[in-house]
């Protein structure tokens, strides 16, 4: 304790001041208004519009602590100064002196607020002509009785007006506390009113909101939920799943209703999830953290007799029909898995196995065949194919066609084979589609030349398969004629009013043999075409074959042309113009297609031919428009394409009748390896189109 003389009016007054008074005791020391809040970095003072207080603490309750009789007089005395002096004067505002009797008489408190005002005095302050709780201390900031929490002697004690409070709540900071009996804001887990609360132990002294504290209550090991202080009802989350409590008491097991759902919580508390079997019902709680029933589905074990206990739902109801289930389709009766049976269902029939899978493929039930697909459609549908049945034959298969066992040719593994009432057919005859055909000992239709029975026949190399009759036929081991039973002739022969003679074997002799068609001489150049040999040589083929010549013109008009015309197509170019540094053509297929039936004769693209269906070709009375380069050169990247004419065969080799009419002259003879090769390697620039073009015009 000290004296402190300050001023008022024209008399000085001692004020005692006591720096290191105490709360609840003697050697507390004072503390500045720069205390924070708990665990927070420097805070100001709260003020009385910030703080809200529940306790109201009388200002008469506390008796002075002891003091020695000298400073019991020394403050007497000082009281009984000040009071005579405050009584005795008063100052205007300029410091003169003012009789009493002109101004009300100012008490003793407010002379003393004012005096530590002027002062600007903070901490603890002995002051009991301010307020005797608390033994005639106050706490004071910067002159002012303070409100709110002070950190002082290891704590915070809650001040209102400078007045220490004592048991009660507390608002600062936007948090709740609490003070003792003592004044002190309290820690830990503390029982207030029979209720339970948890205010930290981390020196932060606040109310926790909530959490599953220890309360020491006679549920659950003494825990109970808390939400902002109050115990809770409802679900809660808590060590990886939800939780349901009742007045902070965790619940077990039971049905509960929450955010509109319902919920089943284990007799551990917990709410369940997956599907749950409860009084002998089934349910469904999820399995993506949502806890709350719905509706029953897919196949669920409810502890049936039958399937090991599983039953299928839907939307909650035993469910009849087809479901798929791990990879295929399964049938149920009232959730109950069936085993092997027919089933209808979306207008079709099925069939389960023995393990109630619907089944695919063919399949034989009951004796007879079925096909119910391969591709997971799974429906019974007419049989079709090559199914194996079970029959004797064949390794037990016969072909199907629509559910009946059929008759014919099917085409089956890269060939034809023949079929009799779904049994195929090993070596034979076959009569199908008007035409003549004939199975190998595999059954299957033989192409080309084939010995039968000690003759020669042909079946065509263009998977075609039928008996040629009547014409001359070739391969590259020679020319051949079939006769009217396809059987080849041989020797001395007169055929299309031209005698030949063939080995023994069929094949033509061609020594002597000379074809040589008549026909005009024409020059693409003189005709104004000259990119015009397509349309030339064809002229100078109909010559050939005695039918009116029309006009170049007409020609192109039928067969079309144009820079925007694809050669696949139509004359990609002008043919009556010069040449624009590109091939100008048209090729074998479209060639023949745009002129087959026009002018009299009938046109066939025969791309591909070699030197022995060219011959068979003129032993017909047939030219053939060939496709061979003007320069007798190819590849290289030039443009070596031309179209020429071949009209005749003489001495192992074709006379041609060239359009362009280039060094060779009109018409000249080439052997027919000369020209193989060259037509075989020849093809426009710039296409990708076909090498061996050639078209025959009968």
């Amino acid at each position: 304790m000290h004296k402190k003389l300050y001023k008022s009016g024209k008399h000085w007054v001692a004020l005692t001041v006591f720096t290191a008074a105490a709360i609840v005791g003697a050697g507390m020391t004072s503390v500045s208004a720069e205390e924070t809040a708990p665990n927070q970095q420097a805070k100001s003072a709260v003020s009385v519009n910030e703080v809200q207080d529940t306790t109201t603490q009388s200002d008469e309750t506390t008796t002075k602590p002891a003091q020695s009789s000298s400073q019991e007089s020394t403050a007497t005395e000082s009281d009984q100064e000040t009071s005579q002096q405050t009584t005795a004067t008063k100052t205007d505002q300029e410091g003169n002196q003012v009789d009493s009797s002109d101004t009300k008489q100012t008490s003793s408190r407010d002379q003393a607020l004012a005096n530590f005002a002027s002062q600007h005095v903070s901490g603890y302050i002995y002051s009991p002509e301010v307020s005797t709780a608390n033994g005639g201390y106050n706490w004071f900031e910067n002159g002012q009785l303070f409100t709110g929490f002070r950190y002082y002697m290891g704590t915070y004690y809650w001040f209102v007006n400078g007045v220490r409070q004592n048991a009660g709540w507390r608002q600062a900071w936007g948090m709740t506390y609490y003070t003792d009996n003592d004044g002190r804001a309290v820690q830990g887990r503390q029982n207030i009113g029979g209720q339970d609360f948890f205010f930290g132990d981390d020196d932060t002294y606040y109310l926790r909101s909530s959490g599953y504290l220890y309360d020491g209550s006679q549920y659950n090991g003494g825990y109970r939920w808390y939400e902002n202080g109050q115990l809770y009802t409802g679900f809660r989350y808590y060590m990886g799943t939800y939780y349901w409590f009742v007045d902070g008491v965790r619940q077990n097991a039971g049905w509960r209703n929450a955010w509109g759902m319902k919920y089943y919580t284990d007799d551990q508390g917990r709410a369940v999830q997956g599907t749950r079997v409860i009084d002998g019902h089934v349910y469904d709680f999820g399995n993506d953290g949502t806890y709350y029933s719905r509706p029953v589905n897919g196949y669920v074990w409810d502890g049936s007799s039958q399937n090991g206990g599983y039953r299928w739902y839907d939307n909650g109801n035993l469910y009849t029909g087809f479901k798929y289930y791990m990879g295929t389709y399964y049938w149920f009766i009232d959730g109950v898995r069936q085993n092997a049976g027919w089933r209808d269902a979306w207008g079709m029939k099925y069939y389960t196995d023995d393990q109630g899978r619907a089944v695919q493929g063919t399949r034989v039930i009951d004796g007879h065949v079925y096909d119910f697909g391969n591709d997971g459609t799974y429906y019974s549908r007419p049989v079709n194919g090559y199914v194996w049945d079970g029959s004797s034959q064949n390794g037990g298969y016969r072909w199907y066609d629509n559910g009946n066992l059929y008759t014919g040719f099917k085409y089956y593994m890269g060939t034809y084979y023949w079929f009799i009432d779904g049994v195929r057919q090993n070596a034979g005859w076959r009569d199908s589609w008007g035409m003549k055909y004939y199975t190998d000992d595999q059954g299957r239709a033989v192409q080309g030349r084939y010995w039968i029975d000690g003759g020669q026949y042909f079946f065509g190399l263009d998977g075609s398969y039928y008996m040629r009759t009547n014409r001359y036929v070739a391969d590259n081991d020679g020319v051949y004629y079939a006769g009217g039973d396809g059987r080849f002739l041989t020797g001395s022969q007169s055929i299309y009013g031209r005698w030949v003679s063939f080995f023994g074997d069929g094949r033509l002799n061609t020594d002597g043999l000379n074809i040589d068609f008549p026909h005009w001489s024409l020059n693409q150049v003189s005709l104004g075409a000259p990119e015009g040999c397509e349309g030339v040589s064809f002229q100078m083929a109909l010559s050939a074959k005695g039918k009116n010549v029309p006009s170049l013109q007409d020609i192109y008009n039928r067969i079309g042309y144009g820079w925007g015309v694809s050669p696949y197509d139509g004359f990609h170019g002008n043919p009556f113009g010069r040449g624009a540094g590109e091939t100008q053509t048209v090729l074998a297929g479209a060639l023949a297609s745009k002129l087959n039936n026009a002018f009299g004769v009938q046109t066939e693209d025969i791309t591909g031919a070699g030197p022995n269906q060219i011959i068979a070709q003129l032993l017909s009375w047939n030219p053939v428009i060939s496709y061979i380069p003007w320069d007798f050169q190819v590849g290289g990247g030039a443009d070596h394409f031309h179209v020429q004419l071949i009209y005749g065969y003489r001495d192992g080799g074709f006379l041609v009748a060239d359009p362009l009419q280039y060094s060779r002259g009109a018409n000249y003879w080439i052997s027919t390896g000369d020209w193989w090769y060259l037509n075989s390697n020849l093809q426009p620039v710039g296409y990708g189109a076909p090498a061996s073009m050639n078209v025959v015009v009968i």
